[in-house]
This record gives C-alpha cells, structure tokens and sequence, in this order.
C-alpha cells in the first residue's frame, strides 16, 4: 500500500468513526430522550436503522471470528424465527414482534461494530446514553406528568410507560458508573456524572416502578461496594470514611422516603398486596404457564400470551417458556446471559493484579447481568429495544476484554522471546 493510500486509508477510518459516533449519540438522544420529552418524529427510526446498517456494512469483517460474540444473539433469533413462523399461536402478531426484534439487532451490531473492542470508543456510546437518560431524568423530575396510578412519567404525545422509563434510568445508571471508572478528567466532570446519578434515582422513585427501585438500589449499591473495596484497598481509612458516608447517606435518604412515605405512590404500590395490576398479571403468568404446558419445547412463538389473554405476562421467565419454549429459554438466559455472567466473573479475578479498572468493569458487567435476572421477574425485556442495548453494551465491553488480554498474552511472548534473544 502507498503512502497516499495508507493516508486516505486513515483519514476515511477517522471521519468514518466520527459519521458512526453522531449517528449512535442522536440515536440514543432521539430514542431514550426528544420522542418522549418532546414528540415523536414521522420515519425517525427507519433512517436510523438504514444509516446504523450502512455503517455497519461498510465495516464488515470476512472472519467469523470476529462476530463470535454475537452468534449465541444470532442464534436466538433464528430459531425464533422458525418457531414464530412455522408453529405460532398466532402468525400475524409473532411475524410483527420478529419484524420488531430484527430492527433491534440493528443497534446491537452498530454498537458492537463501532465499538470495535476499543475502550475509548466504547465510552463514546457510555457517554451518548448517560447523556441522553440524564436529561430524561431531568425532564421526569421537573416537567413529568403524572399517569393515572399517580407515578411522575415522561410525555404528553407520546406517553412512556413507567416500566420502560424505570428501565432506561437502569442503563443510564450503569452507564454513569462505566464512566466514573474509565472517566480521567477532572473532578468536576466526575462531580456532573454523580450529580446526574441523584436526579436518576430522585426520577426512579418518582416513576413508582418496584421492579425499577429495587434493581437500581441494587446496582448502586453493589457497584459502590466494589469500585470503594478495589479502588481503596490499600487505604483502610479511605475506604472507612467513604463507608461511613454512603450509611450517613443512606440513613437520610431513608428518613426523607419515611416522612414522605404518604405522598410517594411506590411506597402506596409496596404496602397495597391488593393492588389491580397485581392480580391481573397472576391471571397473564396462568395463562403463559398453559401455553407453555401446550408446548413446553419449542414454545407458542413471540406474542402468544397478549394473543391468548389480551396482554404479555409481565415476566421474562414466563414470556420466554410460553413463548420461545425450553430452548429458547435455555439459549437466552443460559448461553447469552448465563454463561457471560460466567466468563465476566473469571476474568475480573484474572485481571485483578494486572489492570484494576478493567477488574472493576468487569464486575459492572456482572451486576448489570444480575439485575437483567433479578428485573425480569416483572419486566419482560425481550420486546424492548433497550434490552438489546444492554445485551450490545455486554458484548461489546467483553470484546475490548478479550482483545485487551490477546495484546497483553502478545507483549508477554514478544517479552519472553526477546529475554531468550539477550541471553543467548
């Protein structure tokens, strides 16, 4: 290759990814923030689709290696297909949910395509939706409209429902934290992106979701016990002092919810054991249990239980067995979930003494896997395209792990043989 051709090379490889970067963050600023907070626009998403596919395309790979991450995804999504189309309860709204799920995959490769296992890019996409969640926060908390059960949501055209809303702060809380891990710059910087986390959880609370307060005290809890434990482990002090000050902090913010436990509706949703939707989601999960009855291997296809009873189980576990069947449970909480819960906890042992921050991460990526588990107890996930943004966020940081440790076995070798040159 020429000179010349090797700068072209370049320069077309740099405004490429800068093109790549502005087409995610207006993605994730469209998606988790102006549609709801603003308005809808007519034929948004088709052009972000055709744009993320172009991007995409233009950088693929001939290895099958390097897709080696998203094959289990794949996978998923092929044998969905072939039970939704060949054996469905009901043809015409398993083919609209695949039409659906298809379009989500979308973003899962564009993240995962532009991300490239390189963490500087990686914390582009962080940056694009802690930025795009943090204003939906904002607006949640002092513009939100208060739906009919009383919980503070976001829209007026085009409402949001308050489990998704939950949701998105879940994402943009682990993005926040990714970006307190990797983040450098000053503290200030640091001092917004904590800032931001408050507001998340005041709009949590507000939005009233069970699921969404439990699963984001958990992740904050747990992600702040682990960055303080292996951050701080060589300083007693530090790490007793900033203890003291998360139990200071959290005794307050106990006592606030206390006395204001009368005024905030998920407190009311806590208490009330004879709460109306309750009920009815006893009477979906009844239902998907005998479809999954009917057909316990393979399932009903996508959409089967809102086709059988009027509305989806409100539950992961019982959406995929009536749904997806034993296989397709298997294939998305064991092989996708499961199993990167798995590697993710190996290697955050493997990279403990080498690279602390990558350790940390690692151990992110576990908590969010968890709270994916422990939310699809109420929350159904597979329907939603930021459950496909989580799954890409995973994959993608597992693929800057696995190159990080590639290059590193590379430079231990390179050494190895180089120390055997000079004593020879």
């Amino acid at each position: 290759m020429t000179k010349i051709n090797r700068n072209f090379v370049i320069k077309f490889g740099r405004w490429s990814d800068l093109l790549f970067e502005i087409v995610l963050t207006l993605f994730f600023m469209y998606s988790f923030f102006y549609q709801y907070s603003y308005a809808p626009i007519t034929g948004a998403f088709p052009v972000f689709g055709i744009l993320i596919f172009i991007l995409s395309f233009s950088r693929m790979r001939r290895s099958v290696k390097y897709y080696y991450q998203l094959i289990p995804l794949f996978l998923f999504a092929i044998y969905i297909t072939v039970v939704s189309v060949l054996v469905p309860y009901d043809r015409s709204i398993s083919v609209s949910l695949l039409i659906n799920h298809f379009e989500y995959l979308l973003p899962v490769i564009g993240i995962f395509t532009y991300c490239d296992g390189k963490l500087e890019k990686l914390k582009v996409v962080f940056f694009g939706i802690w930025l795009s969640v943090s204003l939906l926060a904002i607006h949640s908390v002092f513009r939100g409209t208060v739906s009919l059960s009383g919980a503070i949501s976001v829209g007026t055209t085009n409402m949001l429902n308050t489990n998704t809303l939950s949701s998105f702060l879940t994402i943009g809380l682990v993005s926040s934290l990714y970006l307190l891990l990797y983040f450098t710059p000053s503290w200030w910087l640091k001092t917004i992106v904590v800032v931001s986390i408050g507001i998340q959880l005041v709009s949590q609370i507000n939005t009233a979701s069970r699921r969404g307060i439990i699963v984001f005290v958990f992740i904050l809890l747990s992600s702040v016990f682990v960055i303080v434990r292996d951050r701080l482990k060589h300083s007693f002090f530090k790490k007793f002092l900033v203890f003291i000050l998360v139990l200071i902090l959290i005794a307050w913010i106990y006592s606030w919810l206390v006395d204001n436990a009368d005024t905030l509706v998920v407190f009311k949703r806590f208490r009330n054991s004879g709460y109306l939707g309750d009920v009815l989601r006893k009477q979906y999960q009844n239902a998907a249990v005998q479809l999954f009855l009917e057909s316990p291997i393979f399932g009903q296809g996508l959409g089967a239980v809102q086709k059988y009873v009027g509305m989806y189980s409100h539950s992961m576990y019982y959406e995929l067995l009536a749904c997806t069947g034993l296989l397709g449970t298997i294939l998305l909480l064991g092989v996708i979930l499961l199993c990167n819960l798995k590697w993710f906890y190996i290697y955050s042992k493997r990279l403990k003494e080498i690279n602390l921050s990558h350790s940390i991460g690692c151990l992110l990526a576990c908590i969010l896997v968890v709270s994916i588990f422990l939310g699809g107890v109420a929350v159904v996930y597979i329907y939603d395209m930021y459950f496909y943004i989580m799954i890409a966020i995973l994959l993608s940081y597992k693929k800057t792990i696995i190159d990080y440790s590639t290059n590193l076995l590379l430079i231990e070798s390179i050494n190895e043989v180089e120390n055997d040159d000079i004593e020879e």
